[in-house]
């Protein structure tokens, strides 16, 4: 067990919102994920969807009985089950025929170590914290609740319709693609036209990208891409482990598009400079039109050592830098990368950048302007329309409907399955996000005059 020697009980819990929670401080204690959770009940003879279980505590309600003996004995309390029941059992009937949503909430989780949250306790939840039933409604309906019972509840409820309303009015707009443009290099994204362009940038109508209107790959796709048109321009991608897991997805745009032809070669953990003795060779034997550069890390100046061999060539490549997508534990880490590395590199070479990275964060949330959201990370967003009709919605009944960014207990990684070899063969709302936004620039330069 991860989280101290004594696992948090229910009995400060009068509402159905607080027992959810005090049942995810049990799960943070036990430092197993739903997943892990629903194996061990089965082993031991019992039912624990993890789907039901983990929609109920997301929304704040009331679990059935029989999922809340199970997920106390799962997560290795088995002593304190009759507890748990005897609490239930009080809240269910303190509540009969109120409803059980959220607005019984008292106390906001406070920031933990590294800005972390922490549940009452000081119990850290280092996986789940960022599904929608601990973000939205403790963030936006905590914070309302008034003194007065009575006014507490009206608040209550209205901050929950007026956040929650647009998931089940309507879906959020489909995004479009937009080239926005320094003093020398161009930055690419895919966003909601509502959205203001990133600090620097400037706003142009671009031709249509012929990547922004397909279809994202099947799991067969992403297997075995289609063949690059004959004559295509060559991309190279390299990069580390997010490029790995990203490559058989971009390979599948950039080759559908008609317009480009991609070799990919990348390394775990990588960073720029482990490709320093390498890349001239690549170079030569790729002859690439596009180099893409891949990296969630680089160390001081090994960014414009690589930018120095690729402008090295006879007839240098045209390159794009992946700007990176939030770190959950350093934010301002990956804002120096992004805004004092990548983008400025860009600028003086005449490169593009991809923002990529914008795509896996808050900046993308369509219902909510999230100030510094570009670098706030979330393990759910809101479903836009591509994945709600193409099956990337991986929770569509919660909240309107959300997808998953990240797997349990992995904040970098973008694949919800392992990768073996290091390649994402499975369709990931956040990888399909993420390699849509490098193809489209990469296709946009292969393309370019």
């Amino acid at each position: 067990m991860s989280l101290g020697n004594h696992p948090p009980g229910p009995e400060d819990a009068t509402t159905p919102a607080e027992f959810a929670l005090a049942m995810l401080r049990l799960k943070a204690w036990s430092g197993l994920s739903y997943r892990q959770l629903e194996k061990r009940a089965s082993a031991a003879g019992e039912s624990l969807p993890r789907t039901s279980i983990a929609s109920a505590l997301d929304q704040g309600r009331l679990p059935a009985e029989y999922l809340v003996a199970a997920f106390v004995r799962a997560c290795g309390d088995d002593d304190a089950v009759p507890r748990w029941l005897a609490v239930r059992r009080a809240v269910a009937a303190a509540h009969a025929g109120g409803g059980s949503g959220p607005q019984g909430h008292r106390e906001r989780p406070g920031p933990g170590p590294h800005g972390r949250r922490e549940h009452p306790g000081g119990a850290h939840v280092p996986d789940d914290e960022d599904r929608p039933g601990y973000r939205f409604w403790t963030d936006r309906v905590v914070r309302r609740s008034a003194a007065a019972a009575g006014v507490a509840t009206l608040l209550a409820f209205a901050a929950v319709w007026l956040f929650l309303g647009p998931f089940g009015r309507g879906s959020p707009a489909p995004s479009s693609s937009s080239a926005k443009e320094s003093s020398t290099g161009r930055s690419f994204t895919s966003e909601s036209p509502a959205k203001e362009p990133p600090p620097g940038g400037v706003s142009r109508v671009a031709a249509p990208n012929p990547v922004t209107g397909l279809a994202p790959p099947t799991d067969r796709q992403l297997r075995v891409p289609p063949a690059a048109a004959p004559g295509a321009a060559a991309v190279l991608y390299v990069g580390d482990t997010i490029g790995g897991e990203t490559a058989a997805a971009l390979t599948y745009f950039v080759h559908a598009s008609g317009k480009g032809s991609v070799r990919a070669v990348t390394v775990k953990d990588a960073e720029p400079c482990d490709f320093l003795a390498r890349l001239p060779r690549l170079l030569k034997e790729a002859r690439p039109r596009v180099v893409v550069l891949q990296f969630w890390r680089s160390s001081a100046g090994c960014a414009d050592k690589v930018a120095a061999v690729i402008a090295g060539r006879a007839v240098p490549p045209r390159t794009v830098w992946v700007l990176q997508g939030p770190d959950r534990d350093h934010p301002e880490r990956v804002r120096r990368l992004n805004e004092e590395v990548y983008q400025p590199l860009a600028d003086r070479t005449g490169g593009q950048t991809a923002d990529a990275g914008r795509q896996v964060s808050l900046a993308v949330n369509p219902y909510e302007q999230v100030a510094g959201g570009r670098y706030k990370w979330t393990a759910w967003i809101p479903c836009n329309q591509e994945e709600r009709r193409h099956g990337l919605c991986t929770n569509p009944r919660g909240f309107g409907g959300v997808a998953l960014l990240h797997p349990d207990g992995d904040p970098e990684s973008l694949c919800l399955e392992a990768t073996v070899p290091a390649r994402c063969l499975t369709r990931s709302p956040g990888v399909v996000r993420y390699s849509r936004v490098i193809a489209e620039a990469a296709v946009a330069a292969a393309v370019r005059p």
